[in-house]
C-alpha cells in the first residue's frame, strides 16, 4: 500500500475523489483543501503521515511556484504528481522549475494517472525486495501479505514487533515464533536486511544525506544511525562512502 496527499479545490479534474481511490483500493489517501493550506501544514502533513506521493490537480498559476519548490526541497523522497485537462506551454517549464516530478495532462489523464501511479509504486523505496520474501511465500500468503502491508504502509518508528504483535492481536513471543516460520529467519535478522537495503537506496541511489536518511529511517539521532550502521557493514558511513564496493 501507499499514502497518497491529495490537494484538492472545488475545480478537481475529476468527478469525485472517490474515482480514484475505487482505482486504487489498496492506497491510504489523504486529502486536503487548497485553500486551507500553508507550506508549514503541507510539510507537518507529509511528515507525520509518511507520505510517498503528492498529487495537485489544482488550476496552475505561478505563485504556486515558490511553495511547491519548497515541498520539493524539504521532501526529497516525495515524488509530486501534477494532473489537469489542460497546460499552456509556459506552465510546462515553470512545472519543471517547481521540482514536480510527473506532469499528467489530457482527456487520458485518469487511466494514465492510476497506471503511474501504480508503476511508481511497484519501484518505490519502501516496497520489501522480493530476495526477503522469496521464502516466505511458499507458506501463508495471506500472512505474509497482512505482514508486508504493515511494513511498506506504516511509519518506519512501527517497524518493530511491539506494533506488529499488537496488529496481528498476539504476544510478541507468538509474533516472533510465527515470523520465524513463515520468514525462515528471526525478525531482528529480516529487520538488519530490510534497513540495510533501505540505506543502500537512500544513500548510494537517492544520494541523500545521511543526516536525512536517519530521518527517514526513524532513527532519534544521526549517532544512533551511525552506530547501527556500522553494525549492518561492519564499518562507519563514512568509510562505507567513500569505497562502496561490497
Amino acid at each position: 500500500m501507499s499514502n497518497l496527499l491529495w490537494i484538492i479545490n472545488s475545480h478537481s479534474p475529476f468527478k469525485e475523489e472517490s474515482d480514484l481511490a475505487s482505482q486504487l483500493p489498496n492506497w491510504n489517501f489523504h486529502f486536503e483543501q487548497d485553500g486551507d493550506l500553508s507550506l508549514y501544514k503541507i510539510n507537518q502533513h507529509i511528515r507525520r503521515e509518511e507520505i510517498h506521493f503528492l498529487l495537485l490537480t489544482r488550476e496552475w498559476e505561478s505563485k504556486f511556484i515558490d511553495q511547491t519548490r519548497r515541498i520539493s526541497r524539504e521532501n526529497p523522497l516525495l515524488t509530486i504528481i501534477y494532473c489537469n485537462a489542460q497546460l499552456r506551454d509556459l506552465e510546462f517549464a515553470e512545472l519543471y522549475t517547481a521540482g514536480i516530478n510527473y506532469c499528467i495532462i489530457g482527456d487520458a489523464r485518469f487511466i494514465n494517472l492510476v497506471r503511474t501511479l501504480n508503476e511508481l509504486w511497484d519501484n518505490h523505496w519502501r516496497r520489501v525486495p522480493q530476495h526477503l520474501i522469496s521464502y516466505a511465500q511458499k507458506n501463508n500468503a495471506t500472512w505474509l501479505k497482512d505482514t508486508l502491508n504493515f511494513i511498506e504502509k506504516k511509519p518506519i518508528k512501527q517497524f518493530n514487533v511491539h506494533y506488529l504483535s499488537r496488529y496481528f492481536n498476539v504476544s510478541e513471543n507468538q509474533f516472533r515464533t510465527e515470523f520465524k516460520i513463515q520468514f525462515g529467519e528471526s525478525f531482528r535478522t529480516f529487520k538488519q536486511q530490510l534497513f540495510q537495503h533501505y540505506e543502500d537506496i537512500l544513500l548510494f541511489e537517492k544520494k541523500l544525506k545521511p543526516k536525512e536518511v536517519y530521518r527517514y529511517l526513524s532513527y532519534k539521532n544521526l549517532s544512533a544511525f551511525s552506530r547501527s550502521f556500522k553494525t549492518r557493514h561492519g564499518r562507519s558511513w563514512q568509510e562505507y562512502m567513500r569505497n562502496p564496493v561490497r
